[in-house]
């Protein structure tokens, strides 16, 4: 009676055993296959093409020609007549946005015309081009700052002396909006009081109020002396 009971105790346990090293095996045969198969899901090439045109950029007093290298160096663009360039310190913050109309902002604020072909980006230096003159800019109803049907967010400031560039960068910041600042108003200041007044108007006040003008490529807004 004692061997039948051992033997019957010795093969339920052996039983036991196979089957915890079977449900073993299978556990970690699986865990691996489905940790691959979420790390090589396929992307798009159309995702993959726009992600890489996108750029952000959070720079001041940085020079223009140094910006146009990096450009050069990440899209594979090639600048003539780049040497002919005035030296232009740049204060520009945007994100998310393609580099085109960066490249476009940034030139056309500093009276820069240019012609895109393919890969190679021609360059063209006019003083007595007035930037506003010179845009391409196509507006779209809603899609940003001065458009007439943009409703933005209700804002209270209450600053004196504060550079202008501090303000745009607090309204990038906290609003999403991009701007690229002509390098004459580097070091212009402002004083701003108001309680609750949608920050679009807000902008359109000040700018007004220091005799400045504004265009906008796409997402971008760029500012310069009216």
């Amino acid at each position: 009676m004692n061997s039948k009971f051992f033997n019957r105790s010795y093969f339920i346990q052996f039983t036991g055993a196979i089957l915890l090293v079977c449900f073993l095996y299978n556990n970690i045969i699986a865990l691996p296959n489905h940790t691959i198969g979420l790390q090589s899901k396929p992307i798009s090439s159309t995702t993959t093409e726009q992600q890489s045109d996108l750029l952000s950029v959070d720079i001041k007093n940085v020079a223009l020609k140094d910006m146009l290298k990096f450009i050069a160096d990440n899209f594979g663009v090639e600048f003539v007549d780049s040497e002919k360039l005035p030296e232009v310190l740049l204060s520009v913050k945007v994100a998310d946005t393609a580099w085109q109309e960066i490249l476009a902002a940034v030139l056309q604020a500093h009276s820069i015309s240019y012609q895109l072909v393919d890969k190679k980006c021609y360059l063209y230096v006019n003083k007595d081009l007035h930037p506003s003159k010179i845009s391409s800019l196509t507006l779209t109803k809603g899609q940003g700052f001065g458009d007439p049907d943009f409703k933005s967010d209700p804002i209270s400031i209450d600053v004196k002396n504060v550079a202008l560039d501090e303000v745009l960068r607090f309204l990038s910041d906290n609003y999403g909006f991009n701007f690229v600042l002509n390098q004459t108003l580097k070091d212009k200041t402002v004083t701003i009081k108001v309680d609750d007044m949608s920050w679009d108007k807000m902008l359109h006040s000040v700018l007004k109020e220091q005799n400045l003008s504004y265009n906008r490529i796409g997402k971008v807004v760029y500012i310069f002396p009216a």
